[in-house]
């Protein structure tokens, strides 16, 4: 039984349902699932094949006829997935039905925008992911990477900063008065872990360390800050 997949479309939200497996559906009403489906020209064809072959195979109609059938339906559901994904639409439901609808249209799922399992910065497809979704370009007049109305001086900055939104953990919100004011304007781009505590490296090169609203040019200095307060 074909497996139901649910997408969205990258721009507008809109969201639609493919699926996946052998296609029922076609196998018992033929090419209607297809107008159903919005595949017009598909319907038409269908239609035509079929005719075509009654006349020019009015003995062998039957066994052609049901060998095309069994074929096409096992590529129909492919076929619409794909044709969905280049209208703009991306896998928006669980990893597992992602992965398989990925493997369906023989593309990687996050080539076609479901995110991927690991959500860790290390991992390529997690990047493009990214890269994607957030819509992380290179602005050449300013020299910066734009991640929707933030700059960034490099694809890291980028990156980290879009990981962090993707988690929840935006780094320019929920800012405390009087604690880490750096926030406003530096994103975490990875965190470190010191003598049992952390430090963080910073946007722009700078480095800072938790509950305090000074940053440090060298990790040196960090550290040794937060070495002579008692953090690490």
């Amino acid at each position: 039984m074909a497996t139901p997949v649910k997408l969205r479309h990258k721009y507008t939200g809109l969201e639609k349902t493919g699926y996946t497996g052998f296609s029922w559906t076609t196998f018992f009403f033929g090419p209607f699932p297809a107008l159903f489906r919005g595949e017009f020209l598909i319907f038409l064809v269908y239609v035509g094949v079929g005719v075509g072959i009654s006349i020019l195979l009015p003995v062998l109609s039957l066994i052609v006829w049901l060998i095309a059938q069994l074929v096409w339906c096992f590529q129909f559901n492919a076929y619409h997935m794909r044709k969905l994904i280049g209208q703009g639409y991306v896998l928006a439901d669980t990893d597992l039905n992602n992965r398989r609808a990925a493997e369906t249209v023989r593309m990687s799922p996050a080539a076609i925008g479901a995110r991927p399992e690991t959500r860790d910065l290390g991992n390529d497809g997690y990047k493009i992911f990214l890269v994607k979704k957030y819509k992380i370009e290179k602005n050449d007049a300013l020299g910066k990477m734009i991640v929707g109305e933030r700059l960034f001086d490099t694809i890291d900055e980028s990156l980290a900063y879009a990981d962090s939104l993707e988690k929840g953990t935006d780094p320019t919100s929920g800012v405390v008065s009087g604690q880490e004011s750096w926030r406003r304007v530096h994103t975490i781009v990875r965190t470190i872990s010191v003598r049992g505590g952390e430090v963080f490296a910073l946007s722009g090169g700078l480095f800072a360390v938790p509950n305090s609203n000074t940053v440090f040019g060298t990790m040196d200095e960090a550290v040794k800050f937060a070495v002579a307060r008692g953090s690490v």
